[in-house]
């Protein structure tokens, strides 16, 4: 597999987004909706007049309809990330079909919105995938900067760290789920004033 932050399968792949054409960070959050983790993420974003963009599961949509339909309500950008985050690597077309589209028919049917933006779990893909999305009329995304906010070693340091790699156009890997239901209410806050204090701004990815 090749190295999904390498300049060379940004070449390989030109139709996917890893970063943003704009001046604004992108904070995107992977996994939710969760019980716990969404409703920390959309306090702290209304705290700080934020729009963000969350990928939401197909079998998290189905279980908590209505931290999603909060998601939308709040306006938040609401993307796809499969319904039951397998690898779709070497997966056969039918499989890989099926993960996007009953996640796309879960979100139109709880949230009214039709999703345009696709990532994949774990961040994997091959041109199977890739070509799948873009025939639904999606977009793959990935990210340019990931949090690790999921890793039990993640410390404010860490994110200290992360703060002074994250550019104009950079988009931000960050999750609510088990792994960051007990810090992301601590991460993110610091993340944001962070960011702030180098006089960056941000945005939902559209």
């Amino acid at each position: 597999m090749i190295d999904l932050s390498s300049k060379l399968y940004r070449v390989l792949f030109p139709s996917v987004t890893f970063s943003g054409a704009g001046n604004a960070v992108h904070l995107t959050f992977d996994d939710g909706p969760h019980p716990t983790a969404t409703s920390i993420v959309l306090n702290i974003l209304k705290q700080f007049n934020l729009k963000s963009t969350f990928f939401l599961l197909g079998r998290q949509v189905e279980q908590f309809p209505e931290l999603a339909r909060l998601i939308a309500a709040d306006g938040h950008t609401i993307g796809n990330h499969s319904f039951s985050h397998g690898n779709l690597v070497f997966r056969r077309e039918g499989f890989v079909r099926r993960e996007v589209t009953t996640t796309n028919e879960l979100i139109f049917q709880t949230c009214g919105v039709k999703p345009k933006l696709f990532r994949p779990p774990f961040g994997f893909f091959d041109l199977r995938t890739l070509n799948i999305v873009e025939s639904l009329e999606m977009r793959l995304v990935h990210w340019s900067n990931d949090s690790r906010d999921f890793e039990s070693r993640t410390t404010e340091e860490n994110i200290v760290n992360l703060i002074r790699r994250i550019d104009k156009g950079s988009i931000v890997l960050l999750h609510d789920n088990d792994s960051t239901a007990g810090k992301i209410g601590t991460i993110l806050p610091t993340m944001i004033r962070g960011l702030q204090n180098r006089g960056l701004n941000f945005s939902s990815l559209d």
